[in-house]
């Protein structure tokens, strides 16, 4: 009996800590999809010295959360949006409007793809 206690103790410990993980990736997901945004209204206004801070404080918030999805997510993915978060600032100090929008709407996509690509459901489990 005591064996079946702690089966289920260790089984919704396990549950529990995919659950808080799962919302802890939608957080940070949210979280840069919504700087990104900012970036991209930036961008869209021409307002450069607005773009070069917002692409700065963006690099800061991708390194501190980049530690915390290494730990769900695959590296190959993480490794393509860290290369694409190291070319913005150029782009935007260098005024390359067109590069940087485009590398804004590819790190939206695969950020977005990174949250659905975790999160439990049919097409993932099968």
């Amino acid at each position: 009996m005591k064996r079946f206690f702690l089966s289920i103790v260790i089984c919704t410990a396990i549950i529990t800590a995919c659950i808080w993980g799962l919302f802890r990736i939608t957080k940070v997901t949210d979280q840069l999809t919504a700087s990104l945004n900012q970036i991209a209204s930036a961008v869209e206004q021409q307002n450069t010295d607005q773009v070069v801070d917002l692409v700065g404080d963006f690099q800061k918030d991708w390194e501190e959360n980049e530690k915390t999805l290494m730990q769900f997510i695959h590296h190959d993915e993480l490794d393509t949006a860290t290369g694409i978060v190291a070319r913005l600032k150029a782009l935007a100090r260098y005024q390359d409007y067109s590069e940087l929008s485009a590398e804004i709407d590819r790190l939206q996509h695969l950020i977005r793809h990174i949250c659905e690509s975790q999160m439990p459901i049919y097409k993932n489990i099968f």
